[in-house]
């Protein structure tokens, strides 16, 4: 298993990141499988939380290190291990079947409070994506077999669960578009110029330090007068320059004249000199010390947005169509009930149909700048109103007619809540009647029509029910 740190764990990645796209999932299982083949190992903890990541160019590599987390998951563990059993390779491989819906998906295959979750682990159908694809069929096919209740019918072991994964790979996904969230190269550096010397030191330089000269004797009050005057007028003179260095803004370097005449009344003359330093940086104040910084090269990876999984429901006259794409970082999920014509921002829709017709949906991502990425598409046909064939059941007939021969009618498709009034015509070896039969429909839109013979009777029973007329033969063993 890898050493390399990790970019946090797959929980934190699918959070910030939303679901993978079907190649990336794909590969991301297969190396967990092949890691935990590798290893020889059972982890018996596996979950988002516990797969550390890193970004490569390739995609996200795994790393399993934490086999003794504390606690566990229940979205996450095997139907045999929620009921006492040990952990083993196949309830592993159950784990990472459910780490692969979870990425595709952007949740655990089952949702609920924890009894809720651990009950449908253990009894109900295995989830199973959306769409009629080649592709989505082939990843169903290794979800089923890895999320197989019983664990004797699932992969035989680790190893044969990654060589499934990666045959999807090859057959569907061999030229599926580079892992769009590869990291960018490290920021390159360019060698810093060197920088200008401070003012301080120019100035130094420009003005060396002067010689020491011999004491002299205290001069006479007239040459301390001539001095004073000339050191007024020096002060003058650095003010001006002073200013003329802000104005031009530059290095600078100042070359100041000798005076000339040593008389009483005889004024200094002093010429300044400003020139601009070859090395100055013209934008850079001279009262301040220059900073460089240092320019980085930086590429970025446009991130496309995910596409959510769409899944339908049958229902009386329509079809539900439920979304689940990531909803972080400003991002919506938007649905369509009509070929893309408008667009609601929302999670589930229903789009009315009659009876058996069959109807479709799109759904997308959408971030806070309104745009979209590649729509997900599900299709469904609503309940096709049925009278089933008739079934032998001898708990229908009580009291009186106790020992008679029971039949029932199976009901499908109608409308849940509702009673429904049906005429049932018999015609048998003992005889033809008519009755009239009225029956509740359950919230499933099930209900059921039935009837008693005498033992040994055989015919046809007819059932007229709205617009159905169906006859269904009956015969007793």
């Amino acid at each position: 298993m890898s050493t390399l740190p990790p970019d946090g764990d797959l929980a934190a990645w699918l959070q910030e990141h939303g679901p993978l796209e079907p190649a990336y999932a794909l590969r991301l299982a297969s190396r967990i499988c092949a890691a935990l083949a590798a290893a020889g190992a059972i982890h018996g903890r596996i979950r988002p939380a516990t797969v550390l990541v890193r970004n490569e160019p390739e995609g996200l590599v795994p790393d399993l290190p934490n086999t003794t987390a504390p606690g566990g998951s229940v979205a996450y563990t095997a139907p045999e291990r929620h009921l006492g059993g040990a952990a083993t390779e196949r309830g592993d491989q159950y784990a990472v079947a459910c780490v692969l819906w979870t990425c595709l998906t952007g949740t655990p295959p089952y949702d609920g409070t924890d009894l809720q979750v651990m009950n449908a682990h253990i009894t109900q159908p295995v989830p199973q994506l959306p769409g009629e694809t080649l592709e989505t069929e082939a990843i169903n096919g290794v979800l089923a077999t890895a999320l197989a209740k019983r664990p004797e019918q699932r992969f035989a072991s680790m190893a044969a669960m990654d060589a499934a994964i990666r045959e999807v790979l090859a057959t569907f996904f061999a030229d599926a578009p580079p892992w769009p969230y590869a990291a960018s190269p490290e920021p390159v550096e360019e060698e810093p110029e060197p920088e200008p010397e401070p003012v301080a030191a120019q100035a130094a330089t420009a003005f060396p330090p002067a010689t020491r000269r011999p004491v002299q004797a205290e001069p006479a009050p007239a040459a301390r007068a001539d001095r004073a005057d000339r050191s007024v007028v020096r002060r003058l003179w650095w003010v001006g320059a002073l200013v003329l260095l802000l104005l031009v803004g530059g290095g600078v370097a100042v070359a100041v004249g000798g005076h000339s005449g040593q008389g009483s009344g005889s004024a200094p003359q002093a010429t300044p000199s400003v020139t601009r330093s070859a090395s100055a940086d013209p934008t850079t104040s001279p009262m301040t010390s220059p900073t460089t910084s240092p320019t980085t090269s930086t590429t970025l990876t446009p991130r496309p947005l995910p596409v959510p999984t769409l899944s339908a429901a049958a229902g009386y006259h329509q079809v539900t169509f439920t979304a689940h794409g990531p909803t972080n970082g400003g991002r919506t999920v938007e649905v369509s009930t009509d070929h893309g014509a408008t667009w609601k921002r929302t999670r589930a829709a229903t789009a009315r149909a009659g009876d058996g017709q069959q109807q479709c949906a799109l759904a997308r991502v959408v971030d806070r700048a309104g745009d979209h990425g590649h729509a997900a598409r599900a299709c469904g046909t609503a309940w096709k109103q049925a009278v089933g064939a008739i079934q032998r059941d001898d708990g229908l007939c009580t009291g009186a007619i106790a020992g008679y021969d029971g039949w029932a009618l199976p009901l499908t498709g109608f409308e849940p809540g509702s009673t429904q009034q049906a005429t049932i015509r018999l015609e048998s070896d003992r005889g033809a009647s008519s009755f009239p039969e009225s029956k509740p429909i359950d919230v499933h839109g099930h209900g059921h029509l039935s009837f008693c013979m005498p033992p040994g009777s055989h015919g046809t029973a007819t059932v007229t029910l709205g617009d159905l007329h169906v006859t269904r033969r009956f015969a007793s063993r």
